[in-house]
């Protein structure tokens, strides 16, 4: 792609320079589109950002100009963040850089005002204790219809790029329903969770530790276990919880109150002798999960 009016044909002292690019789907049509932000070395003007929108037939189609992008509105572009900044299913537009050859660069926001109706998905991620804690490095797969879109975690892209979002958003079109998300976490085991027939227009969070466990709302591990476990429980257990842990006569050994604002929790097992205990986790609203542990 050309630089516009901006192209030069021998070298120049200004130089103009592509800072930073992302795909993201602009109007949720199920199809990835560009944008990418050009500025010149120097901080000179010249700078721009450009969009291109994907067809149906994989082409790209030039939107700068029904957008308002053209000419030298911005001045050097070092920085376009795709993030559905105001959570209403499509994603709008960081940019670092904006101003003109007379203003300071500023961060400046640009709202995604598309307003179409097509369908979209956003998921979140949430990681077992102990580990990669922003899911850096997660796959994500959301097949709907005809459809298979896959987006992974990851953090910045070097020189001038900013962090990417931890959230993502799915563009679905008009599929009206989602016949799986999958997701392969960043692990030594690579441990997959596969959610199915979901709803569109929702936002998903997916526990490593969680899904799948349709007979338990609590996991401890690892199991058997000497000095520290961690317990993971189902967001929909609720908020003011009692975690016990109690010998095979009944009686409670270890005990603590959680104010659910998360839904993992480390417990301290370092006193107990080792033999069999069962952990028991009791909501506000006389929700129960128990299961077993084996101390060693």
């Amino acid at each position: 792609m050309g630089h516009g009016s901006y192209a030069k044909n021998s070298p120049y002292a200004g130089h103009i320079a592509t800072y930073d690019a992302n795909w993201f789907d602009f109007n949720n049509d199920g199809l990835t589109d560009l944008c990418y932000a050009d500025g010149t070395y120097s901080g000179a003007g010249y700078g721009r950002l450009y969009m291109y929108l994907q067809g149906s037939d994989n082409k790209f189609t030039d939107i700068n100009k029904p957008l308002g992008l053209t000419g030298t509105k911005y001045q050097t572009m070092s920085l376009v963040r795709p993030i559905d900044y105001d959570n209403d299913g499509d994603e709008d537009l960081l940019v670092w850089g904006g101003g003109t050859s007379t203003s300071v660069h500023v961060p400046i926001f640009l709202k995604n005002n598309s307003a179409n109706a097509n369908n979209h998905v956003v998921v979140n991620l949430k990681p077992a204790l102990g580990t990669n804690g922003s899911c850096i490095g997660a796959r994500i797969t959301v097949h709907a219809g005809s459809l298979t879109k896959t987006r992974e975690i990851y953090a910045g892209q070097g020189n001038a790029a900013g962090q990417a979002p931890f959230s993502l958003v799915f563009g679905l079109g008009k599929v009206s329903k989602i016949d799986s998300i999958v997701v392969i976490f960043p692990n030594k085991s690579h441990r997959q969770i596969i959610k199915k027939d979901l709803e569109v227009n929702q936002t998903y969070t997916i526990h490593e530790f969680i899904e799948n466990l349709a007979d338990q709302s609590m996991v401890v591990y690892p199991n058997p276990a000497k000095n520290q476990v961690k317990i993971a429980y189902s967001t929909d257990f609720g908020r003011n919880l009692n975690l016990s842990v109690f010998d095979l006569q009944g009686k409670e050994v270890l005990g603590k109150s959680i104010e659910a604002a998360y839904s993992r929790e480390y417990l301290d097992i370092s006193a107990l002798s080792a033999g069999y205990y069962i952990v028991q986790l009791r909501s506000d609203n006389g929700k129960v999960s128990r299961t077993r542990l084996l101390v060693e």
